[in-house]
This record gives structure tokens, C-alpha cells and sequence, in this order.
């Protein structure tokens, strides 16, 4: 009978940022203007309200699609389609995310480093404003640390099903935003190459050891195959290619590489895009055609000048992670570009620190640094946007809260333990 007292005064700390992480979200989500106001959540309501009305993926004109993953508009469906509820739920997922911040945390450092952790994320102002915004960077957000957690846990454990539980997470995100498959390949690998074995552990043999290793990577490959590949075939069937992904790649590869375009830029239009994007949409049918289309227009602007796309393209990986965002309606304010730098370049900072200091002697450390140069690395390809970096900064918040206290302690702040 006393469990839970004990419970909640070991975790009081834990229940009070929770909370107000939740307060906080509310309270902004609920006084934003109502309705979709960004051209990407449109799209994506639109296609939720074609599996509304129509019981099919369909696109604006009413075709077949595979134009968007289906993670965000299936989340935007269960949701009625309606933008306070889809807000109040992605506050909710703001105070999940907050919780298995501390989760990891304390498997990762200590429960000082956890509950800072989870004070940061839940007053952290990228992921306030996210929380009302119709785009799936807060279901990101959560479902990441979550395949995090599992994927250490079924290292440290050997357990399969914590393994295959992480696949199927990580299959839910690859349909929400498939850039992120690269980074899972990289997480396999170093499930199968990097498990840290226990002291009562003792494996003589080299094939006992070698399966032990690699039957958790395959059972968390395994269901990210499965859910991609039931989408792939949907697209053969409906859009006349296996895409198990989406068929914007081509675009976004053009957008990211016209002339012009520096790290930052984004979409916003420049001379002659414009003009170019309605030639190749004009002479080709289908979403398929006209994507390869974009993709070999994309593929002749590197060929035109390959030294500026291996420039560019590190310029974009750097911009990644650059300390406020860059969004294409307006110029942010001097205060806004302060809140958002003042509250992420400690993390970064911070973050780096810890990562590059425990990198040879921390498992975990190798998983999130191949985690972040996956995912960078396909965005430096295509299109570099702070957005869409949000989910990697709970890992980043993560390591940041990690390095403070390590740091502290280096300097004598902090008693070492």
C-alpha cells in the first residue's frame, strides 16, 4: 500500500514537468488562429479527407496518390480532421515525448541529467509552437525516442521483442517521413555490430556470437520492411511504381539543387524555377513520370556544376543544425531568432560535448551520432530545413543535460561520481 507514495515522491519531479509541459502546449496550441495555415498541412488534411470520404489515398484532383507518406494524414484521420483536437493531441504527444526524455536520460547518465533533460524538452520553444502547427514533427518527435529506447534496451537485453516492438516503431516512421530509413539502416548495423555484452556473458564460440548479434538487427529490419513493402505494393497497384516511400523524392532533389539555391533557401522561388517546375509538370503524366523527371532535371543541374553540389550539399548538412529556423512566409524577428538560438546553441553545445567525449567508451553515444549523420546526410542531398530537424533534438536535449553535468563536475561545480 505504500508503493505508490513512494512512487510518486521518487518521480515528483518527473509529474510537475509533465504537467507543465502540458499547461504550457494547451495554453499556446489553444490560442492560435483556427485552421490550417501552412501549405503542407493542407496537403496533408486533404489527403486524410480523401480516406475520410472516399475510403482511398487520393489526391487534390481526386487520382491515386503516393505524393505524401501516409503516417501523418492516417494520424490526421483518427483525429476527426478536426485542428483543435489534432493540436490537444499533439500537445499530448508533447508531454509522451517529454516522458521517455527522461526515460533515456536516466538509463544514459542519471536521473539529475533526466529530470533537466525533460525540464528543457518540455519548455523547449521549437517544440511549444510545433505542437499547433500541422506538420508531423511532434508524431516524429515522439515515436524517435521511443525506437531509441527500445533499440538500447533490446542491445542490453538481447530481447527480441523489444527489437521487433523498435521495427515497427521505426516502420510508423519511415511512412510518416521516409528520410529517416537511412538512419535505421545505420541503427541496424550497429545493433548487429555494436551490442555491449554483460559481464556473466561469456560466449566462446564465434557463431553463437555473430547470431546473438544479429537477430536483433533482423528482427528490427524485418517490420520496417513489411509496413514500407505493404505501402510499396499499394503504390504499384495505384500509381503504376513500387514507391515505398513517396513520390516527391525527384522534386525535392530538384528543389535542393537548382542554380541558385543556397543552404537556406529552401523552396522559395528563383529566377526561372518557376518556369522550369511548370514545363517538366506539364509534359509528363502522372505523379511517377513527372518525379523522375524532377530527378534527372536535378541530376543535370549537379552534373553542370558538381563542385557547387559538393559544396552546397555540406553547406546544407552544417545549415541543419543551424540555431533558429528560416521559414519561407517571413523574416524572423530579432526576438524570435533569440528565444530560439539562447534556448538550442547551449544544447548544441552541450550535446556535441558529451557526444564526442563518450564516443569510444558509450554504445549509445555511436547509436545517436549515426542516428544524426543518417538522417542529416539525406537532407543535405535534398532539402535542409530546422523543421524537419526537430525530431533529433530529443536526443540532442538528451546529451546536452548529459554534458552539463559532465562538464560541472570537470570544473569541480558538481561532486564526481
Amino acid at each position: 500500500m505504500n508503493r505508490l507514495p513512494r512512487i510518486f515522491k521518487r518521480h515528483r519531479w518527473l509529474a510537475g514537468i509533465l504537467l507543465i509541459s502540458l499547461i504550457i502546449r494547451l495554453g499556446a496550441v489553444l490560442s492560435m488562429p483556427a485552421g490550417i495555415n501552412w501549405k503542407d498541412g493542407l496537403e496533408y488534411d486533404s489527403f486524410a479527407a480523401s480516406l475520410e470520404n472516399h475510403h482511398a489515398y487520393l489526391n487534390q484532383y481526386g487520382a491515386p496518390s503516393a505524393y505524401r507518406p501516409p503516417g501523418y494524414p492516417v494520424f490526421l484521420l483518427l483525429a476527426g480532421r478536426n485542428p483543435t483536437v489534432v493540436r490537444i493531441l499533439q500537445s499530448l504527444l508533447g508531454a509522451v515525448t517529454v516522458l521517455l526524455v527522461y526515460l533515456i536520460a536516466i538509463k544514459l547518465a542519471g536521473r539529475a541529467e533526466a529530470v533537466l533533460a525533460a525540464a528543457v524538452t518540455a519548455v523547449y520553444p521549437l517544440y511549444i509552437y510545433s505542437a499547433g502547427t500541422y506538420y508531423p514533427a511532434v508524431l516524429l518527435s515522439s515515436l524517435l525516442p521511443a525506437v531509441f529506447l527500445l533499440l538500447i534496451s533490446a542491445r542490453r537485453t538481447g530481447s527480441g521483442g523489444k527489437a521487433l516492438a523498435a521495427g515497427f516503431l521505426a516502420g510508423l516512421i519511415a511512412l510518416t517521413k521516409g528520410s529517416f530509413l537511412p538512419a535505421f539502416a545505420l541503427a541496424a548495423v550497429w545493433l548487429a555490430a555494436d551490442r555491449n555484452r554483460h559481464p556473466q556473458e561469456v560466449l566462446t564460440e564465434e557463431a553463437k556470437r555473430a547470431t546473438s548479434r544479429i537477430r536483433p538487427a533482423l528482427l528490427f529490419v524485418i517490420p520496417i520492411l513489411i509496413l514500407t513493402g505493404i505501402w510499396g505494393f499499394r503504390n504499384y497497384h495505384a500509381v503504376g511504381s513500387f514507391r515505398p516511400l513517396s513520390t516527391n523524392s525527384g522534386y525535392n532533389f530538384w528543389l535542393g539543387n537548382y542554380p541558385g539555391v543556397k543552404a537556406d533557401t529552401g523552396n522559395r522561388k528563383l529566377p526561372g524555377q518557376r518556369e522550369q517546375e511548370l514545363a517538366i509538370r506539364s509534359s509528363n503524366r502522372g505523379e511517377v513520370e513527372t518525379d523522375r523527371a524532377f530527378l534527372r532535371k536535378g541530376f543535370e543541374h549537379v552534373r553542370d556544376n558538381p563542385r557547387r553540389f559538393v559544396t552546397l550539399s555540406i553547406s546544407k548538412f552544417l545549415n541543419f543544425w543551424r540555431l533558429y529556423p528560416s521559414p519561407m512566409s517571413r523574416e524572423l524577428k530579432l526576438w524570435e531568432k533569440l528565444i530560439s538560438a539562447l534556448s538550442y546553441g547551449p544544447v548544441l553545445i552541450l550535446g556535441l560535448y558529451f557526444l564526442f567525449t563518450r564516443i569510444r567508451r558509450m554504445p549509445e553515444a555511436r547509436l545517436i551520432l549515426l542516428i544524426f549523420i543518417g538522417y542529416t546526410a539525406v537532407h543535405a542531398l535534398f532539402i535542409s530545413k530546422v523543421r524537419l530537424r526537430l525530431p533529433l533534438d530529443t536526443l540532442l536535449i538528451i546529451c546536452g543535460a548529459a554534458g552539463f553535468f559532465d562538464l560541472a563536475g570537470r570544473l569541480g561545480l558538481r561532486s564526481r561520481r
